[in-house]
């Protein structure tokens, strides 16, 4: 793919990130401007491309460089997607009806899965799981003059990115918020890596080239009209194989 190549290449100069973070990240990049326009029907499911991507990795694995490097590039092409990192329930529900497109970025994800498990965030759990799936919500708020605002939300397009550690994912499993990962933790595409880790001692600047040209492709990308997709009979071959020896591995 030319986008995250280039995004790698881009990176790569500079930042002593695994390829495999700064990969995902140029995925994660695509997926923010793609919107929902792009659509693969399911019987009355649209399935869009919104991914939630969880980089993991050891402590000072240059996880979050990957991610702010994004985050940089999407604050110039589209800076109205990136969403805020602190909410309380009815600030999420205000801010996605203003604008139902929307990335969040943590560099420990750690502050987030917190913040979902406060107890007045109790009602934010299911909350994101419907704008992941991107079926309608309506919600009732007390609104900033207490008198009472109702919100609806259509065509919701939420995606996150987030960077953990082992041993603060682990914690989260086995602690209060367990009730909370068994049901959106499925949501996350994991992506480990543990391998050797390089270190950029003086960084160059960036190649401004480079980064111009990675910014048009996302503003040109997020430009693209309505579009429908189907499988291609090899890609759904290989994905009723991976569907096939997934379950055997969960049997397991």
């Amino acid at each position: 793919m030319k986008f995250a190549d280039d995004f790698v290449s881009y990176c790569r100069d500079f930042t002593g990130s695994p390829e495999p973070f700064i990969r995902w990240t140029a995925l994660l990049m695509l997926s923010s401007v793609a919107g929902e326009k792009h659509v693969l029907k399911r019987g009355d499911w649209d399935v869009r491309p919104n991914l939630w991507v969880l980089l993991l990795g050891n402590s000072s694995s240059y996880k979050s460089v990957a991610l702010n490097s994004g985050r940089r590039l999407l604050f110039e092409a589209r800076s109205g997607i990136l969403a805020s990192q602190e909410y309380s329930h009815e600030a999420l529900i205000e801010d996605i009806a203003s604008n139902p497109h929307k990335l969040f970025i943590y560099d420990e994800a750690e502050s987030y899965f917190k913040m979902m498990a406060q107890t007045y965030n109790a009602p934010m759990r299911s909350m994101m799981m419907s704008l992941y799936s991107g079926v309608p919500v309506q919600r009732q708020i007390k609104g900033k003059e207490g008198k009472g605002e109702t919100h609806t939300i259509t065509n919701a397009y939420i995606c996150w990115g987030g960077a953990s550690t082992p041993y603060q994912i682990s914690a989260h499993m086995a602690g209060s918020t367990n009730d909370f990962l068994s049901g959106m933790f499925p949501r996350f595409l994991l992506v480990p890596y543990f391998g050797p880790e390089s270190q950029v001692e003086d960084p160059p600047p960036c190649d401004r080239i480079k980064r111009a040209a990675l910014i048009n492709r996302l503003k040109e990308l997020s430009l693209t009209g309505e579009r429908e997709y189907v499988y291609a009979p090899d890609a759904l071959e290989a994905k009723h194989k991976w569907l096939m020896h997934f379950n055997k591995r969960a049997e397991g």
